[in-house]
């Protein structure tokens, strides 16, 4: 790239007002691969050792977000919904759970796809998948502390639909291009998918006979839960007590700010639940957004590329949802 395309490609970067399509519809022609920053606002757009810094601080509070989310309501809430519907634990997962969870791959996806046009949404969700395969179940076993033999059926499942999803998505990208009627057929497979979970009990009376083991929610979430039963007062405004020690302090200081800005725009789990779980999507995918955003800033300004970031870093930033709500359904279901 010529000095003249440099100078002209660092004011663009500083510049809030410029129009990024057209620079993107001029990349070929200026030999360069027009950076994903620019599809963002401009205030981090500048390089220096101050915005990567401030990005990480706030990447991590993200991530805190996210926690607080999964764990006050969109795990409460989905837990309410298979209460309602009479679902067991492992059809619950991979339904309303494994959707919910996914808001932030398919926002970021969608963003790198549609508005920065880059290769960060597609990495992203590829490297989700790893993380999700082999991170996530890493931390259920690890962190529930927990002995429990687990059930074959829903692992062999599960295993047999990943193996179709992945050799559906092979013969797809094939030819780099995705048509229309392509997208169809697998969201046809998606849609075969539900079918067969809802019938998920017919099909293992049919091969286990009576020997069905599936753990049902039977009682309503909130009667054993103390966090949604409390007071907003109680819930958001209570200090941890002297007994709790300086750590818990610390933590519900840091806390304090998102899980005040949670509990204003979100309705409650006993009153709203469906309601609770479509805000707390949502809060997740703007949260995403902003993560995403930081993310790219980071890897901006020490070099690292858009695909690398998404492989790695963005990838678990995303999963990070799923990581904790199935700890925390993994626990439940473990202690029942």
């Amino acid at each position: 790239m010529s000095s003249a395309t440099d100078v002209d490609l660092q004011k663009v970067l500083r510049d809030n007002g410029f129009d990024n399509s057209e620079l993107r519809m001029r990349s070929w022609e200026l030999n360069c691969t027009v950076p994903t920053i620019l599809e963002f606002p401009a205030l981090f757009r500048k390089k220096n050792i101050l915005h990567p810094t401030l990005c990480g601080i706030f990447s991590l509070y993200l991530f805190i977000m996210l926690g607080v989310l999964c764990n006050d309501y969109l795990v409460p809430s989905m837990e309410r919904l298979c209460y309602a519907l009479r679902m067991t634990y492992d059809v619950a997962g991979a339904t309303f759970l494994a959707a919910a969870t996914s808001t932030p791959e398919l926002f970021v996806n969608f963003v790198g796809t549609f508005v920065t046009e880059g290769d960060i949404g597609v990495a992203a969700i590829v490297g989700s998948s790893v993380f999700n395969t082999l991170a996530v179940a890493a931390v259920c076993g690890i962190f529930t502390g927990v002995s429990e033999q687990l059930d074959w059926w829903p692992i062999t499942r599960d295993i047999i639909w990943y193996l179709i999803a992945i050799a559906a998505l092979c013969a797809v990208l094939y030819d780099a291009n995705v048509s229309a009627i392509e997208s169809g057929l697998m969201l046809a497979c998606y849609f075969c998918y539900l079918l067969l979970l809802v019938l998920d009990r017919v099909i293992q009376s049919f091969f286990r006979g009576d020997n069905i083991y599936t753990t049902q929610v039977t009682e309503d979430p909130l009667d054993r839960e103390e966090s949604p039963l409390m007071s907003f007062r109680d819930h958001v405004c209570r200090m941890p007590g002297e007994e709790s020690g300086k750590c818990a302090f610390i933590w519900w200081i840091i806390k304090y700010p998102c899980a005040l800005i949670l509990a204003l725009t979100i309705p409650s789990v006993r009153t709203f639940y469906f309601l609770t779980m479509l805000m707390a999507i949502i809060w997740i995918g703007a949260t995403c957004y902003l993560l995403t955003w930081f993310l790219t800033v980071i890897g901006y300004n020490i070099g690292i590329p858009d695909t690398l970031m998404g492989l790695t870093v963005l990838a678990a930033g995303t999963s990070v949802p799923e990581a904790i709500s199935s700890y925390i359904l993994t626990k439940k279901v473990l202690l029942a």
